[in-house]
């Protein structure tokens, strides 16, 4: 018996030495560091519980229920409710978005709740003041990026997100530095936190969403920061097939590495494409609370077309011309 606690004492150690192990015991740290996070798996332990006290029971367990706990829309259609996997459809699938994954990148540094307090701090203000404070920028003095920043932002404000994802080139690679998600979030805040990224001495580039009230935010971030350096993007269907072909050529030259997340993996699945009768392609997605209306994707997208080699106002071409280097013809 002592022979076999030994040896799994032996083995214990060695699984604490994975970087699988590591990368769970950050990831806790972190979920008990953000209260958004931690009241989410809270709710989690709360609906699994119930589950398991009804099972015992012998009592009928709610679909609700079942639905809730399993957090995920596209197994709960095709285990519970016998609806075919809607694969084949989504433009990523869920092979090509795991190949660009990384259980070591955060998705939410402990940096992005004190930079959004700090914005709410600074809204508080003007609303006593009327005089309009420095974005804070300050509280990011200690933040230590990698590289080039480029930054796509996805704005929202009743019913969507507001999404900012920024990345950070590494060996030619965009690793995610941070995803900030700010939901139904006063205008003035979202400015202000975004406007703190892009006075990092890294920030290179960046594409704004400026589709309905975007236009406002990114024509003052183009006069912050520069019309160089800050792009609008209007989100018509020429320009969203633009975005999302380049975000999966991208994923498919393992152009990027992205947070292993359920929440932004949900996002970037739920995109569809689908044919239309001007033989071009609309991008859509189902609107949901976790990931708005496919946020994440879009913020993705614009982040991955303001690090593209070929910076510069966003040019429509059909996905036949980019596939095969403008050669006329059909295909």
């Amino acid at each position: 018996m002592e022979e076999v606690l030994k040896l799994a004492e032996q083995l214990g150690r060695a699984v604490a030495e994975t970087e699988r192990y590591k990368a769970m015991r950050t990831a806790e740290k972190a979920v008990a560091a953000d209260p958004e996070a931690k009241a989410l798996d809270e709710e989690y332990t709360r609906v699994a519980m119930k589950i398991q006290e009804l099972e015992v029971a012998g009592k009928p367990i709610e679909p609700e229920d079942l639905r809730l706990a399993l957090n995920d829309d596209d197994a709960w259609e095709e285990e519970f409710m016998c609806i075919a996997s809607d694969e084949v459809s989504a433009f990523l699938t869920h092979e090509l978005i795991s190949a660009v994954e990384d259980v070591k990148i955060e998705k939410d540094p402990v940096w992005i709740r004190t930079l959004i307090q700090a914005a709410e701090a600074n809204y508080k203000e003007y609303k006593r003041t009327k005089q309009r404070p420095e974005a804070p920028g300050d509280v990011l003095r200690n933040v230590e990026f990698l590289g080039r920043l480029y930054v796509g932002m996805d704005i929202g404000r009743k019913k969507d997100l507001s999404v900012i994802w920024v990345d950070q080139e590494i060996d030619h690679v965009l690793q995610t530095a941070a995803v900030i998600e700010l939901k139904r979030t006063p205008y003035f805040v979202q400015e202000q936190v975004l406007h703190s990224i892009l006075k990092r001495k890294e920030f290179f580039r960046a594409c704004i969403d400026e589709t309905g009230i975007g236009a406002q935010l990114a024509e003052g971030a183009q006069d912050r920061f520069g019309a160089s350096r800050v792009e609008g993007i209007s989100f018509t269907a020429e320009n969203k097939e633009t975005l999302a072909v380049g975000l999966k050529q991208n994923f498919e030259d393992a152009g990027s590495r992205i947070p292993a997340d359920n929440t932004i993996r949900s996002s970037l699945h739920s995109v569809k494409k689908y044919a239309t009768t001007t033989k071009h392609f609309r991008f859509d997605a189902e609107r949901t609370d976790a990931t708005g209306h496919a946020d994440h994707f879009w913020a993705k997208a614009l982040a991955v077309q303001a690090g593209s080699r070929a910076a510069g106002v966003i040019e429509y071409q059909s996905i036949a011309q980019r596939r095969f280097g403008g050669v006329q013809g059909t295909w």
